[in-house]
């Protein structure tokens, strides 16, 4: 049995994220938290938000994960740790080259 090579590992691996990272970006959870992450920021990073109640109030609203299902606590904390991580990296990129990160107060 012969072993596919590296360039087919890595075309292989990032067809794969990018279909999952493509159904996640499809949830109507992750598209809200997305638009609204400047809002939300300030409430859902505290760290003793409560997730259930969350989850029950993006349900109520209409919100969706990618399954189409009413969010979980899990399903709401995860998305928006995802959210904010892909924030953060957007952010790192569009900074040029040589700029500094801004330094806090």
């Amino acid at each position: 049995m012969t072993r596919p090579n590296r360039n087919f590992m890595d075309r292989f691996r990032e067809e794969l994220e990018r279909e999952a990272g493509a159904a996640w970006e499809r949830s109507s959870l992750a598209e809200w938290m997305t638009t609204h992450h400047g809002e939300g920021a300030q409430l859902l990073n505290d760290p003793n938000v409560d997730w259930s109640l969350a989850a029950a109030l993006f349900a109520a609203q209409g919100l969706r994960d990618q399954a189409g299902r009413p969010p979980t606590a899990r399903t709401a904390r995860e998305t928006w740790k995802r959210v904010a991580e892909r924030r953060k990296a957007a952010m790192k990129l569009s900074r040029p080259w040589n700029a500094k990160s801004p330094t806090r107060a």
